[in-house]
């Protein structure tokens, strides 16, 4: 019998939903304000890439979710 993955065990999968919306958060903030700077546009590509950042953050969490659910149900079968 194979040995499962430790990156597939609940507690994993969900302790990294929340850290997905948050480094996605900051990575996108950051490099927005880096642009910003570089460029000399004030807060356009900070909102841009921050709301990127999110939208990828909270779409991670929910291949998260899918993942978590798919744990349960294959715990049940």
């Amino acid at each position: 019998m194979p040995k499962k993955e430790k990156t597939n065990t609940p507690l994993f999968i969900a302790s990294s939903m929340g850290l997905h919306i948050i480094s996605g958060t900051i990575v996108g903030g950051v490099a927005g304000y880096l642009l910003d700077f570089w460029l000399g546009t004030k807060p356009i590509f900070f909102l841009i890439l921050l709301l990127l950042g999110i939208i990828a953050g909270f779409m991670n969490m929910f291949t998260d979710a899918k993942r978590l659910m798919q744990y349960h149900d294959d715990e049940d079968n």
